[in-house]
């Protein structure tokens, strides 16, 4: 009884949570059903608007391996039933792959179902949550575009670390190979 109360509880406090950056201001394609190919390609792993960090890029966004480091590429592909396949690249070899299911949206992007919510432990009491939202769309010149937002929160009895209610919102652009 208990634990069904805290995860309604939870469920109620995070239901509104880690809302994307606006994407407004960005020359975009607006990607539909007929262009989705449009994103097939070859990219760049480390974006081209933001510090070389492993954090910043694609395969940091979407696998939590150690392989970061390694990968140059990223080949993405729209496959059938609203799935993209990620193949991750070193010197034009296949080192690990991921499949990812999307929705477009409104904005022309595609919103990643990507295991967006996390639990660590019991948040608040001992341990946290975490909440990554990822969507991808094209710019005008054609280079990748990954828009998100990441929020981790937790606490050990009730003693939080890092800001609680703080949000990382992000827009990297990668580069077309």
């Amino acid at each position: 009884m208990i634990k069904k109360m805290l995860i309604i509880g939870i469920f109620f406090l995070l239901s509104s949570c880690a809302s994307l950056p606006d994407t407004s201001s960005l020359n975009t394609q607006q990607l539909t059903e007929k262009n989705i190919k449009q994103i097939n390609g070859v990219y760049n792993n480390s974006t081209k608007n933001t510090t070389k960090r492993w954090y910043h890029t694609i395969s940091g966004k979407l696998i939590g391996k150690q392989l970061k480091d390694t990968i140059s590429h990223v080949k993405i592909e729209v496959l059938k039933n609203e799935e993209i396949l990620f193949s991750f690249l070193k010197n034009k070899t296949k080192i690990d792959s991921k499949i990812i299911k999307y929705k477009i949206t409104k904005d022309g992007f595609l919103l990643l179902k990507n295991k967006n919510f996390r639990l660590h432990g019991i948040p608040y009491i001992l341990g946290d949550y975490e909440i990554k939202k990822h969507e991808i769309g094209l710019s005008n010149l054609g280079h990748l575009i990954i828009n998100g937002a990441e929020k981790r929160e937790g606490a050990f009895l009730i003693i939080f670390w890092g800001p609680p209610g703080a949000t990382s919102k992000f827009t990297n652009i990668y580069d077309t190979i």
